[in-house]
């Protein structure tokens, strides 16, 4: 899933809750806070595949 899949408008940046559907359909899961800078947001994450 990219974050096209989720976005409802490609103008506005993702929600915290559209964020985390992305990176969980990619098989991470978010363990820290979001960190937004512009339109950069970054988080630790953990891989649940493993």
């Amino acid at each position: 899933m990219t974050d096209e899949v989720v976005r409802d408008d490609p103008d506005l940046p993702l929600t915290e809750a559209q964020r985390d559907a992305v990176v969980e359909s990619a098989g991470w899961e978010r363990i820290g806070p979001w960190i937004i800078d512009g339109d950069d947001a970054e988080a630790p994450m953990q891989n649940t595949l493993w």
